[in-house]
C-alpha cells in the first residue's frame, strides 16, 4: 500500500514539474515574440542592395538561386530553387538571408530538398532568414555537390520587378555553411531577377 502512495506521489511530483516548465518556456515563448513585435514596430526596414563583390577569393564553394522563368503574372505561386555546392566539406548545417521586394512578391514558404535537414523559415520585412539543421541521428555525409538545397515559394503581388538576392550579410545576419568541425563556410553567392507583368 505504501509502495502504491509512493509511485503515485512520484508521478504527481513529475505531473507538476512538466506541467511547471510547459508554463515557464511558453511564458519565456510568448515575451520573446512581444519584444521581436516592438522591434519590428520601432524598426524601418533595413534597406537592401545587391553585394557589390559577390565573388571574392576567401569564397569556398556557392549557393545560386533561380527559377525555371523570369516572367509571372500577378496571382502566379513563384517556386525557386536554390543550389549549393560546399566545395567537398560534409555539412552539418547552413544560415541563408535571402533579400526580396515584398510590394512585388510574398513569400510563403520554405522547403529542404535534403532529406537529412530540417528547415527554419523565419520572413522578415524585406528579406528571408533560413536556418538549417541536420537531423542529429543522421550518420550520413552531407557534402553539397550541386545539388538542390532549397526551394523557395512566393506568390506574385502585383506588376513589376525584384532581384531575389543571397545576401552575405545582414545586420547581424550572415549567409554561411557549417561544417562538420563546426566552422563556417562563406560561399559565393547569387541574385536571379524576376518580372511581375
Amino acid at each position: 500500500m505504501e509502495n502504491q502512495k509512493s509511485n503515485l506521489l512520484t508521478g504527481i511530483k513529475f505531473f507538476l514539474l512538466a506541467a511547471i516548465l510547459i508554463l515557464v518556456s511558453s511564458a519565456f515563448i510568448f515575451i520573446l515574440k512581444e519584444k521581436n513585435k516592438e522591434l519590428v514596430v520601432n524598426q524601418e526596414a533595413p534597406s537592401i542592395s545587391p553585394p557589390q563583390n559577390i565573388i571574392s577569393a576567401n569564397k569556398t564553394g556557392f549557393l545560386t538561386i533561380g527559377s525555371v522563368k523570369n516572367q509571372y503574372s500577378p496571382g502566379q505561386l513563384i517556386e525557386m530553387e536554390i543550389v549549393a555546392n560546399s566545395a567537398g566539406s560534409d555539412i552539418t548545417g547552413y544560415d541563408l538571408i535571402v533579400a526580396y521586394n515584398p510590394q512585388v512578391i510574398t513569400f510563403k514558404e520554405a522547403q529542404s530538398l535534403v532529406d537529412d535537414f530540417k528547415i527554419y523559415p523565419f520572413d522578415e520585412k524585406n528579406y528571408l532568414s533560413l536556418t538549417a539543421i541536420k537531423d542529429l541521428k543522421s550518420q550520413r555525409e552531407t557534402v553539397f555537390n550541386k545539388i538542390g538545397l532549397v526551394k523557395l515559394i512566393f506568390s506574385a503581388k502585383t506588376r513589376g520587378e525584384t532581384e531575389v538576392i543571397i545576401l552575405p550579410k545582414l545586420d547581424k545576419k550572415e549567409t554561411f555553411f557549417v561544417d562538420k568541425n563546426t566552422q563556417k563556410i562563406y560561399p559565393v553567392l547569387s541574385s536571379y531577377k524576376i518580372t511581375i507583368k
